[in-house]
């Protein structure tokens, strides 16, 4: 047991030397513009609530449903992967829709457009085959 954590110390200390080889982007240890982290001695606790101390309405507030949350995960992933997965390339410029101009992003407008499109094209199809028959 003593060989394997004197190996892993060896080992750690390997990889420290290796990282901070590596690491040469980083500012040095005397740099005055260094970036620290301190905490105040005092601090002030506050309660946190569980989850389910939460009254009905304030839980409805914080939390989506999973119906919704799985409707908002498939309609993110259809916008985003219209902008060719790339947040560098993600759209703001919604497009307002009906009465209450509800934003809607454009590749959802085009896959209404094919859709209507494939309808038209099906009650063709289907006028096509009873005027045959």
């Amino acid at each position: 047991s003593s060989s394997s954590s004197s190996s892993s110390i060896a080992n750690d200390k390997d990889l420290a030397k290796n990282n901070t080889n590596q690491s040469q982007n980083h500012p040095p240890q005397n740099n005055p513009l260094r970036k620290r982290v301190s905490f105040h001695t005092q601090v002030r606790v506050q309660w946190i609530p569980k989850r389910t101390e939460y009254s009905r309405r304030v839980s409805h507030d914080l939390w989506t449903p999973l119906p919704e949350r799985r409707h908002n995960v498939k309609r993110n992933t259809i916008e985003f992967k219209s902008e060719n997965w790339d947040w560098r390339q993600v759209r703001e410029d919604f497009i307002n829709v009906g009465k209450d101009y509800e934003q809607v992003h454009p590749i959802h407008l085009l896959h209404m457009r094919a859709s209507c499109s494939m309808q038209q094209q099906f009650v063709r199809v289907l006028s096509a085959m009873q005027s045959a028959s």
